[in-house]
């Protein structure tokens, strides 16, 4: 099979996993972005992290994943209608704080090359990744089931995306950020962020869900925070050495390499939502 069927065959199979994930419930919803979020986890810590005995790699690799998902868990039981009181949340979050500290425990006895740089490792697993999937779960289910606000947000980042790589592959010539991605042009950048307005307009008419205005303005977001998200990996895996975070999508990459841009836009697209709601 070509490189070029298989990458087809499986974006296919791809698209068409995420949109029955997003639309058949909320709980299927939270499912599929937890599985994404292990799986980016995973690939994160699993290439990072430096170890010396494999035993304590796989216990190091469990242990930051559990540290790293418990965001998205948290808000997820909170708004599928098991809501914390004030004096569990407190419980809860020292426990967390604890369950954390327990890491550095851990790196006393792990041998590790660097123990210090595998706890920021863990924090960063936090900041990078599990927060932004929390607040994911926060758009699409806070207000009730969204799925349209969800998908809305993927086909931006997507989108710009595509559009960045066909129109930069064909006339790019001015480099963007040639040190970290040097395939990477001006003209693709901005044949992505034409290509997003136009596809926000569509999304609009489409799925609704909010004004026109706002699904613009996030689709102007998106060509700056999910090609910024795409460098930030681009970066990572160049301080790694390395061509793709995983294998999980043949002719794809890994689910960091699929959601890497997705992942970076969140933060802001929550944060617009929340000072200018529909």
């Amino acid at each position: 099979m070509s490189g070029l069927k298989t990458r087809a065959i499986t974006a296919v199979i791809f698209v068409a996993i995420m949109i029955a994930g997003i639309y058949s419930h909320s709980y299927s919803l939270t499912l599929l972005f937890f599985v994404i979020l292990v799986g980016c986890l995973w690939e994160l810590f699993n290439l990072s992290f430096k170890t010396q005995e494999s035993k304590h790699k796989t216990f190091q690799l469990s242990y930051a994943i559990k540290i790293g998902v418990v965001p998205f868990v948290l808000m997820a039981i909170h708004l599928l209608g098991y809501p914390f009181s004030v004096s569990l949340l407190k419980i809860i979050l020292g426990g967390y704080l604890l369950f954390i500290l327990g890491f550095m425990i851990f790196e006393l006895s792990a041998s590790a090359k660097d123990p210090f740089r595998n706890v920021g490792l863990a924090m960063l697993g936090i900041i990078y990744l599990g927060i932004p999937f929390a607040l994911l779960i926060d758009m699409a289910i806070g207000e009730g089931f969204r799925p349209n606000l969800v998908l809305g947000l993927l086909l931006l980042v997507w989108a710009n995306d595509a559009f960045a790589y066909l129109i930069g592959s064909q006339i790019g010539k001015t480099k963007l950020f040639e040190r970290i991605s040097p395939k990477k042009t001006w003209e693709g950048s901005i044949g992505g962020f034409i290509s997003t307005m136009i596809v926000a307009v569509l999304v609009y008419f489409v799925m609704g869900e909010l004004t026109m205005i706002q699904w613009v303005v996030l689709g102007g977001m998106t060509t700056i925070f999910a090609t910024t998200g795409d460098l930030i990996e681009s970066m990572w895996k160049r301080s790694l050495g390395i061509k793709d975070s995983g294998s999980f999508m043949p002719g794809h990459g890994g689910f960091l390499d699929r959601f890497d841009a997705v992942i970076f836009t969140l933060p802001f697209s929550w944060f617009l939502l929340e000072i200018w709601p529909s």
